[in-house]
């Protein structure tokens, strides 16, 4: 699930210095999206050929994403990263409170503006926390690089088979907002690596595969909907199904993916069952009005600021429903965010304007403007496969009671008879046994996925056999 809108999880930028000066090396930055605080550090080369670049993100977990673009003409840089649609343009600055020379330039992905200064890196590197769960290969069964297609798009991924088996049922793991990698790559966890590797050992092959754009695949992250990614899931199954080594598919989907399972399931009579992992059973305009109720007062200390951001972001929803153009709905916003006082959090120096262009980026948009309108519950409602919908009762992404409760209702509207669903105590929107229970937490945790949580996805499979 995008965290507080947040979709630029896996971004990237770079820098450059005074031409007189070499930036070969680390430079780090920090972006404030809405309050949250968001480490970039950049590594750069200097060729023959001119700069070249890296970043990592590590409090994702991300290492070693490649920049597309560098242009250096000092005092100016500019950078791109094309498979997520990301830019970055700064200006070389001198000044005696930052650290020798600082760039201070802008960040913007899908019309979202950001300030970004990068300095000179105190640091050889930043560390990524090592989790003890994240299985290491050897692994005790085969695994196999594999490609399917649909339209023009090529979505690459990793199939892995139980040991010693000629056929065996399958899965498909479907990732949650937000463009991810294969294993479901965030806050320094790899969530599907873990889930693969358990099922697998207990006779099931799994398939996992990178979201478009992103590792292998190709295609358009930036302008797809919910309703593309199950197309996608659509391309996975059928290209399970082609193979002699897998008997049925089931999907396992978390978060939004749940939501793509649904879509799939609600008129595919070959998904043998689905797993729904955290997902929403509302309309996506109260989901995240909901989500905000719960997370915004980590970010603002005033009670007052969190209702008005509440209240604008129900007024923005609003003008979504109404289902006008892009154009005239991004004017909508404009007139009605410029009568508005926008509740900054502390320290945030950001300008009203700036503030409007990252708000209507982050909210007039495909994605966004899809998931508003859509209901998951219209979907469950025709889904008449086995169902097993866990979420757990600390999530402040996708609170578990009221999503739960819809999907139930919905599956029962359907007549289906094999429902299970459960609220797991203690557990995170990412099955992490959780203290704070904050978004800021996930990436402190060791835990990836709660072994309990796998132990009761397989119990239920076991019960279908």
């Amino acid at each position: 699930m995008r965290i507080l809108l947040l979709h630029l999880l896996l971004g990237c930028l770079s820098l450059s210095s005074l031409s007189a000066q070499s930036i070969e090396g680390e430079w780090e930055g920090t972006l404030n999206i809405q309050g949250m605080k968001l480490r970039l550090v950049f590594h750069f080369l200097d060729t023959n050929a001119g700069y070249s670049a890296k970043m990592d993100s590590p409090d994702q977990g991300a290492k070693g994403i490649p920049v597309d673009e560098v242009s250096f003409k000092a005092p100016k840089l500019k950078l791109t990263i094309k498979a997520a649609n990301i830019s970055y343009s700064g200006v070389v600055v001198n000044a005696a409170n930052l650290w020798d020379d600082s760039i201070a330039g802008t960040f913007e992905q899908n019309g979202m503006q950001l300030p970004l200064v990068l300095r000179r890196s105190s640091n050889k590197h930043i560390a990524f926390s090592d989790k003890s769960q994240e299985p290491m290969p050897p692994f005790p069964y085969p695994t196999e690089e594999v490609s399917f297609q649909h339209d023009s798009i090529s979505l690459a991924g990793t199939l892995s088979m139980p040991k010693g088996v000629k056929s065996a049922p399958a899965v498909i793991l479907i990732t949650g907002s937000g463009q991810q990698n294969r294993d479901e790559e965030i806050m320094g966890h790899k969530p599907f690596l873990v889930i693969a590797d358990y099922l697998t050992r207990h006779g099931y092959a799994v398939l996992r595969y990178d979201d478009r754009g992103m590792g292998g695949s190709t295609g358009a992250f930036e302008t797809a909907t919910t309703a593309d990614f199950a197309q996608d899931v659509r391309a996975a199954m059928a290209y399970l199904k082609s193979r002699k080594d897998i008997t049925s598919v089931g999907l396992i989907g978390h978060s939004e993916g749940s939501a793509v399972a649904a879509m799939v399931a609600a008129d595919n009579a070959d998904v043998a069952f689905v797993i729904s992992l955290a997902g929403p059973g509302i309309k996506g305009d109260s989901l995240l009005l909901l989500q905000q109720q719960m997370l915004l007062p980590d970010y603002y200390k005033l009670q007052s600021d969190i209702d008005a951001t509440i209240a604008q972001n129900k007024a923005l929803f609003a003008i979504i429903n109404l289902n006008k153009s892009t154009t005239e709905t991004a004017q909508l916003m404009r007139d009605y965010l410029n009568t508005q006082k926008i509740p900054a959090p502390e320290n945030n120096t950001t300008s009203h304007e700036d503030l409007i262009n990252q708000i209507t980026g982050m909210v007039n948009n495909p994605w966004m403007r899809y998931f508003l309108k859509h209901n998951p519950a219209d979907d469950f409602s025709k889904v008449h496969c086995p169902v097993l919908a866990l979420n757990g009762d600390k999530d402040k992404q996708v609170p578990a009671e009221v999503n739960l409760s819809n999907i139930a209702a919905a599956l029962t509207k359907a007549g289906n008879k094999d429902v299970t669903t459960t609220i797991v105590k203690g557990k995170n929107h990412l099955f992490q046994s959780c203290t704070t229970c904050t978004i800021q937490e996930y990436s402190t945790l060791d835990e990836t996925f709660s072994e309990e949580v796998m132990a009761m996805m397989l119990e239920w499979l076991k019960k279908l056999e």
